[in-house]
């Protein structure tokens, strides 16, 4: 797939990306849910290189004024039918056929996913961007597919990370990944249990990955501003930026 996927696309004016964000947002939500917090990670991002930037609600004029070198992108999913609402047709990664763990993985689905994922990374790399300069990531659904992804190419990106995600169900996860990964989730979550995000973190750690495991007591299935500080801090988003 060589066209530009979906969603939103940012990138600071007049000054070449030295990293790409790759960001995917849940089920039945869609790209621009996710441009509030991305607007979090770059204001603490321009932070990180001593700059207040407030807190500003447009990602665009975040990376413009403060001469942040990191392309961004927002995919935005494909409407389909899925199984566990009834068939309804809604923004998502892939079909989810029911919340038993060892139940039957829409393997079609995700592998659509990932070949999303491959043509926004594509894009990047026609910028300059190598790959091992690009964080992928996401939130819920999203932070599957991310996972997913890192379970395919292990040492492909610069860090990826799962927001109140896990793994897909059966996932094959690959032996000794030079990839950082960082994993949060709230314990409150009725959406994505907090075990399942445990279950990815010793899954993967057990395969040799570094991962960052974050587990706030206070938090349902969101993204809060300590969920952002703690995701920038952990430092892939805004590798080789600073």
């Amino acid at each position: 797939m060589s066209t530009k996927p979906p969603g939103l696309w940012f990138e600071p004016l007049g000054l070449r990306p030295k990293c790409g964000l790759i960001m995917m947002h849940g089920l039945g939500a869609g790209c621009d849910n996710l441009h509030p917090v991305l607007c979090g990670i770059l204001a603490q991002a321009a932070r990180l290189r001593g700059i207040d930037a407030g807190n500003p609600a447009d990602a665009q004029q975040l990376l413009d004024r403060h001469r942040l070198p990191i392309a961004c992108v927002l995919p935005q999913a494909p409407l389909r039918a899925v199984t566990i609402a009834g068939g309804a047709s809604m923004p998502a990664w892939f079909d989810i056929h029911s919340l038993d763990r060892n139940g039957r993985e829409d393997e079609e689905g995700l592998h659509q996913a990932r070949e999303l994922v491959n043509a926004a990374v594509a894009q990047l790399n026609r910028r300059g961007l190598a790959d091992h300069n690009i964080v992928i990531g996401g939130f819920s659904q999203g932070g599957i597919v991310a996972l997913h992804c890192l379970c395919r190419e292990p040492g492909r990106f610069a860090g990826v990370f799962a927001l109140s995600g896990c793994l897909a169900r059966n996932e094959a996860v690959a032996e000794g990944g030079k990839t950082p990964v960082f994993i949060s989730h709230g314990a409150l979550d009725d959406v994505i249990p907090p075990q399942y995000g445990r279950e990815a973190r010793h899954r993967l750690e057990e395969a040799g990955f570094a991962v960052e495991w974050r587990e706030y007591p206070a938090l349902g299935h969101t993204i809060d501003d300590l969920t952002v500080r703690d995701l920038v801090r952990w430092g892939a988003p805004v590798s080789g930026c600073r």
